[in-house]
C-alpha cells in the first residue's frame, strides 16, 4: 500500500510551496501585473503585498481545503460515500484502509493543485520581469494541459483502484 503523502509530508510540501512563493515574490515590482488578457498582455495590477497575500491564500488555502474535504468521509455513513463496489470497500474489515486511501488521494490532488498554483505564480514572476509585463502563453497553455491531464489520470487511477477487488 502506497502511503504517500503522510499528513506530515503533506504539510511540509505545502509549507515548501509557501516558502517558494514568498522567496520568488521578492523579484516582483511594487505594483504587480496579476491578471492577463487572452494574448498574455497584462490588464490587471495590484500591490505586491496584496498579490503575495492572495497567492499564499490561494496556493496554500485551496489545497488545504481540498485535503480537508477528503477527510470528511471518515465519519460519513457508507450510503453517503459514492464508490464503485461500495459494499466491498466499505465493509467494516476494509473501511479504515479505504478511508485512508481516499484521504491520501485527496492530499495528492491537493498537492497537484498547489504545484500548479506555484507554476502559475512562477509565470506571473516571469511576466513581471519584462516591460511591458507579458505572460508567457505557450508555457501557460502547456501547464494547463499538463494539469488537466494529471487530474484526469488521478481520477482514472482512483476509479480503477476502486473497481477491482483485492
Amino acid at each position: 500500500m502506497n502511503s504517500f503523502p503522510s499528513r506530515l509530508s503533506f504539510l511540509l510540501l505545502l509549507a515548501a510551496a509557501g516558502v517558494f512563493i514568498v522567496v520568488t515574490s521578492a523579484a516582483l515590482p511594487v505594483v504587480v501585473a496579476a491578471h492577463f488578457a487572452r494574448g498574455g498582455a497584462a490588464d490587471g495590477f495590484m500591490p505586491r503585498d496584496a498579490y503575495l497575500t492572495l497567492m499564499l491564500g490561494v496556493a496554500i488555502g485551496l489545497p488545504l481545503f481540498v485535503a480537508l474535504l477528503s477527510g470528511i468521509v471518515r465519519p460519513l455513513p457508507a450510503q453517503w460515500i459514492n464508490l464503485p463496489e461500495r459494499k466491498y470497500w466499505l465493509d467494516p474489515e476494509r473501511r479504515a484502509e479505504t478511508i485512508a486511501t481516499l484521504e491520501r488521494q485527496g492530499m495528492r490532488l491537493a498537492l497537484l493543485l498547489a504545484a500548479y498554483l506555484c507554476f502559475v505564480h512562477r509565470l506571473v514572476v516571469l511576466a513581471n520581469s519584462v516591460r511591458p509585463p507579458r505572460l508567457p502563453m505557450p508555457a501557460f497553455i502547456a501547464g494547463n494541459v499538463l494539469f488537466v491531464l494529471a487530474l484526469v489520470a488521478a481520477i482514472v487511477a482512483s476509479a480503477m483502484h476502486f473497481r477491482r477487488r483485492r
